[in-house]
């Protein structure tokens, strides 16, 4: 269903544009193996871990990550104490986070002089298309991460056979 919803929208919003399917094999994506003729098709690696095995040995999630991500957690935490975890739980709850994520995304590229992809009318077009068609179905999720009452980052996370792919996040930038 994820690959279904997600190509019908594309072709409808998106026609033309450049697409990337990020943290999914190309087997399986449909419109990647008959791609149009004016398509081109880059493979890059992409990180995983397995949660489902992490488990089993009892290890914190923490661990499955790479050591940059580990240490940042760490460091975020011991700077932020404790935090809170939120999970859209509706469209309207999704589209508010979207629109702080688009916030701090838009802060971050924007300070170093860069347009930011949120500055394309059409891609966040897209991805409001998106949480409408996709977090009913839990195929889309959206979370905030705050402490102290301050949004410290937001992530668009891409639901696909029990596996969570972040696709995009702001976060508040340093001095924030």
């Amino acid at each position: 269903p994820f690959f279904q919803e997600i190509s019908s929208t594309v072709a409808q919003v998106l026609h033309g544009h450049a697409v990337a399917w990020d943290g999914f094999a190309t087997d399986d994506l449909p419109i990647v193996n008959d791609p149009a003729p004016q398509a081109t098709r880059q493979c890059k690696l992409a990180r995983y871990f397995d949660l489902t095995a992490l488990r089993t040995t009892g290890s914190e999630p923490i661990t499955g990550l790479g050591d940059s991500t580990r240490k940042g957690i760490r460091q975020n935490l011991r700077d932020y104490g404790r935090v809170d975890v939120e999970w859209a739980d509706s469209v309207a709850a999704a589209h508010a986070i979207f629109d702080e994520l688009i916030e701090l995304h838009q802060q971050r590229w924007t300070a170093v002089g860069q347009p930011g992809c949120y500055a394309s009318s059409t891609f966040t077009a897209f991805h409001r298309t998106l949480i409408d068609r996709l977090v009913p179905k839990q195929l889309l999720a959206l979370v905030r991460v705050r402490a102290g009452g301050q949004t410290l980052g937001c992530t668009q996370l891409l639901i696909d056979r029990n596996r969570a792919l972040v696709y995009q996040g702001g976060r508040l930038q340093s001095g924030g």
